[in-house]
């Protein structure tokens, strides 16, 4: 009867470090940006410099598939849009890299939300992507509100970043990223079930696992990869001097990769909605830690009351549209 009474609390104790795991991979995300910045002003260049991350990233995600026995495609006849979940990865990571030195660490992780929460409305809403239908809630709607509020808190009285005006553009620009980040976590997740139903067709589980996540993963880095070198290579955007970096700055694209099977593994475990709601919080802390700190060489920006309350807002209202 004693271990009965206290199997509960040792399930929440077990349950716990999902959760910390869940705040430490949200972490990666500001820090990946952070990092491939570096790189892009180290080489003078953006475009190089994403490149450099996409192909360390991918490389990194072949050496798991080959000593996890993973496959890299997705299975024969899958539908042609799976495959174009790479090219939207590479249009997201490369704006965020792109709007970071002009609004800074936290703008940089909460404007996404914005266009994530928009477009995961639709694609909830109308099932798009053979992703599991949602109607719509009150709190769902409530908590998209909140995440419009939020952000126009935190972003209406900041008008500098680093000594430069800060332009509507890249506010716009980031809340772009956001949609296309949303359509290509949900083409990664059909990618997923394909992964598992085809395991299943081969007397496997049907459950999604570890391995079936590298799939979606290296497609965002190695299709990415190539679409960058051909931009590199079509606007000559080439590296014109290499200055001499951290050893940390070779590493975004591995940090990445990092947060992509980090959210492999909390999805299964916590659950979609508790999974991303528990590593917005790890990315506002990162955030919030690079801006205020100065980070991998990040200009600081102090963190301020007004912003804090819309970034909490923010969260607030995640957690509402991911919960219900």
């Amino acid at each position: 009867m004693l271990r009965s009474a206290r199997a509960p609390y040792a399930k929440e104790n077990f349950m716990l470090l999902p959760i910390l795991i869940a705040v430490a991979v949200g972490c990666l995300m500001p820090a990946q940006t952070t990092i491939n910045a570096r790189m892009g002003r180290a080489v003078k260049s953006p475009l190089a410099g994403t490149l450099i991350a996409f192909v360390i990233g991918a490389a990194f995600l072949a050496l798991l598939a080959l000593v996890s026995g993973a496959r890299l495609l997705p299975p024969a006849g899958s539908p042609w849009w799976m495959w174009i979940g790479g090219v939207l990865g590479t249009v997201s990571i490369t704006l965020v890299i792109v709007i970071f030195p002009h609004v800074g660490a936290v703008e940089t992780v909460i404007l996404p939300v914005v266009g994530k929460t928009i477009t995961a409305l639709a694609v909830d809403n109308f099932g798009w992507f053979s992703s599991t239908q949602q109607s719509m809630t009150w709190q769902r709607g409530f908590g998209a509100v909140l995440v419009g509020v939020g952000t126009v808190v935190a972003v209406a009285n900041r008008d500098s970043f680093a000594g430069r005006k800060v332009g509507i553009q890249w506010r716009l620009l980031g809340i772009v990223s956001g949609i296309i980040a949303a359509v290509q976590a949900a083409l990664n997740g059909a990618i997923a079930k394909a992964q598992a139903a085809s395991a299943a067709a081969s007397g496997t589980s049907a459950a999604p696992t570890f391995q079936s996540f590298i799939s979606p993963a290296f497609l965002t880095y190695g299709i990415g990869a190539l679409v960058l070198l051909v931009l590199v290579l079509a606007v000559r955007q080439f590296p014109t001097r290499v200055e001499s970096v951290p050893w940390w700055a070779w590493f975004g694209g591995v940090v990445g990769a990092g947060f992509v099977l980090g959210m492999a593994y909390l999805v299964p475990t916590l659950g979609t909605g508790v999974a991303l709601t528990v590593a917005l919080v790890g990315q506002i802390i990162g955030s919030f830690a690079i801006d205020q700190f100065g980070w991998f060489n990040a200009p600081r920006n102090t963190v301020t009351w007004i912003k804090l309350g819309g970034v909490l807002l923010v969260g607030a209202g995640a957690a509402l549209f991911q919960l219900f």
